[in-house]
């Protein structure tokens, strides 16, 4: 029987060809485990939670307007479930309430449930890879929220669906449908209680009713 002798240089060639086409069609997974191992630390008012001993996410109540309480039920790595109740973003009367609960730990790390009050935020996510920035916590929303007066007669609200993205560093990300409006009291006509406002305490973009708004501490990173 003869054998043929395949050519080298030629079989690379077919196998680098080969390569080229279905290298677009591979998926790079995220790695498995979690990026490092969270701790929470308590005072009175105060959550802080720590990733490899670093805080990467604090919740304190002095950082607030209204009257907040803060909760904490469970310890890693147990379940564990967090509230912030009766709080606003200072200088505004978005609510800041939210539920943070958290499932057992797993090889995995932790996976969190993050419900806030503002919009019905209402995210899934790892707690580990959210802290360390490597996974998102976001949510579709539905606005129909008042922000803050505009003088004595109008205030400023916000209204519409959108997405939105929340951050350890107390980051409201939010972009979509959900437009800024101006309302008037009621004493004034129907046809001047609504307008468009190209400006707000957001840092806002509008474009074919489309917003992207940041809310945030104006404290900075709480």
């Amino acid at each position: 029987m003869a054998f043929k002798i395949l050519n080298g240089s030629l079989l690379t060639a077919t196998l680098t060809d080969f390569a080229s086409k279905i290298a677009p069609e591979l998926r790079i997974f995220p790695p498995l485990l979690p990026p490092g191992t969270v701790t929470i630390t308590q005072a009175p008012g105060v959550v802080a939670f720590r990733l490899n001993g670093i805080v990467r996410w604090l919740i304190d109540v002095r950082q607030f307007a209204g009257s907040p309480t803060l909760s904490v039920t469970g310890t890693l790595p147990h379940a564990v479930e967090i509230r912030l109740k009766d709080a606003r973003f200072p200088g505004t009367l978005v609510p800041a309430d939210f539920i943070c609960s958290l499932k057992p730990r797993t090889i995995f790390g932790t996976p969190m449930e993050l419900r806030f009050v503002l919009g019905g935020f209402d995210a899934h996510t790892n707690l580990e890879r959210w802290l360390a920035g490597r996974s998102l916590a976001e949510s579709a929303v539905s606005f129909g929220t008042d922000v803050c007066p505009l003088g004595a007669t109008s205030k400023l609200a916000l209204a519409g669906q959108a997405e939105a993205r929340f951050f350890p560093n107390w980051l409201f990300q939010i972009a979509g449908g959900a437009t800024p409006v101006a309302r008037r009291c009621p004493a004034f006509p129907e046809s001047v209680q609504t307008s468009r406002v190209t400006r707000s305490p957001f840092d806002s973009c509008s474009r074919r009713s489309r917003v992207s708004a940041h809310i945030q501490n104006p404290n900075g990173p709480i």
